[in-house]
């Protein structure tokens, strides 16, 4: 009877000793996660879809300005959001990776677009996963 109460103490006290390693390890990650939150939001800014369109709109004026408008590879990204938000494509060359140039025709359409939808573009823009 005496084995079987000191049996019972030890798994009880190794019980209590595990909830206890475990909420010690838990405090630890809610602590590392509060340190990358807060070197996040002191690093990154988060801009809203309409601060994105206009960045994107002020690149390709930049590239249409410039002497190396045809096949700028900087022009990809720009045009690929732009098109991806206003649903109106470029007219440019498609390729494998995305469409390389724009007219000035497309760049018209994307500034009017723009001016009609501005105020509706005020949420944080969220890609989605190039895996799913």
């Amino acid at each position: 009877m005496m084995n079987y109460k000191i049996l019972k103490l030890v798994v009880v006290f190794l019980f209590l000793l595990s909830c206890n390693h475990k909420n010690s390890s838990l405090h630890k990650k809610s602590q590392n996660d509060t340190i990358k939150i807060k070197s996040q939001d002191s690093s990154i800014r988060i801009k809203t879809v309409k601060e994105l369109y206009n960045y994107n709109l002020s690149q390709l004026e930049k590239i249409s300005k410039s002497n190396q408008r045809r096949m700028n590879p900087k022009a990809v990204e720009p045009i690929r959001f732009l098109s991806k938000i206003s649903g109106i494509e470029g007219s440019g060359d498609m390729t494998y990776y995305g469409v390389f140039n724009f007219s000035e025709e497309d760049l018209k359409k994307w500034k009017n677009w723009y001016k009609k939808n501005k105020d509706t573009l005020n949420y944080i823009y969220n890609p989605e996963d190039t895996l799913n």
